[in-house]
């Protein structure tokens, strides 16, 4: 049916096949972005992206995803054939400018790894510490990305059942003031080349960018491998709690944090 029958159905979400969204599409960064305005602008919440034997496209650049909204897939195997799957060879994957309540979930991203300054999700935030402001990630399984998720100031950041590995540098950059980033029930990898200058900063899962203030980062209940050191610190007060995390590999070597 169309966008317009499914709003006056009273449904709480939009179907992005209604606005041309394909697998057999070249190219959907278009036809995604018109499902996400159309939501905005007709007071929906959410937009939905069927699962698909074939993966969509976006090569022309990043989708932008706007506050108050859901993007959501279809929740399949927890792998990158059973969600949703978006193709970002546009480098780019999402970027949310303002953090004000938003959910992605049920997607599986893969970048080209042809910009090492690309976020698989990237987050910013315009209004610090406003009531309710935060972005979930939640069932995504992000790759070959520069970064997996890159997050400028939001206030709150929930990472959950996320699979982040692949990245040219690290499956999280921190960035800003951010109060609260939990990282729960997620398998992380290191960068397989960090492009940084810290000795051993070979293949980190976190980084803090110069002058960033991330006051609680919480890793629980995560597979972490292929991390050493786990995390570069940058900036000032910083501080990490891990709960019920297994760390494999280098991610348990003396380079744990630099």
């Amino acid at each position: 049916g169309s966008a317009a029958g499914l709003t006056n159905l009273g449904l709480f979400y939009l179907n992005a096949r209604d606005f041309g969204v394909s697998p057999n599409s070249p190219d959907n960064t278009a036809a995604l972005q018109a499902a996400i305005d159309a939501a905005q602008a007709r007071g929906i919440a959410s937009v939905y992206i069927p699962s698909a034997t074939n993966a969509y496209y976006t090569n022309a650049g990043m989708i932008t995803l706007h506050k108050g909204m859901e993007l959501f897939g279809g929740i399949g195997p927890f792998d990158a054939n059973g969600t949703t799957r978006i193709r970002c060879f546009g480098a780019h994957g999402i970027y949310v400018p303002n953090s004000y309540s938003v959910t992605i979930r049920g997607l599986a991203l893969t970048g080209s790894r042809t910009n090492n300054s690309a976020g698989g999700i990237t987050v910013s935030n315009s209004v610090p510490d406003f009531p309710g402001e935060g972005v979930t990630i939640q069932d995504c399984f992000i790759r070959n990305f520069g970064w997996g998720i890159i997050t400028h100031s939001p206030t709150r950041v929930l990472v959950e059942n996320c699979q982040i590995d692949g990245h040219a540098r690290a499956p999280f950059l921190l960035q800003g003031l951010i109060d609260t980033t939990r990282i729960t029930q997620c398998t992380l990898s290191g960068a397989t080349n960090y492009f940084g200058s810290q000795t051993g900063s070979t293949n980190p899962v976190i980084v803090t960018a110069a002058g960033s203030n991330a006051r609680q980062v919480v890793v629980e209940n995560c597979e972490i491998g292929d991390g050493n050191p786990f995390a570069v610190i940058n900036g000032t007060g910083n501080y990490f709690t891990f709960r019920n995390s297994n760390f494999e590999r280098g991610a348990l070597g003396t380079n744990h944090f630099v």
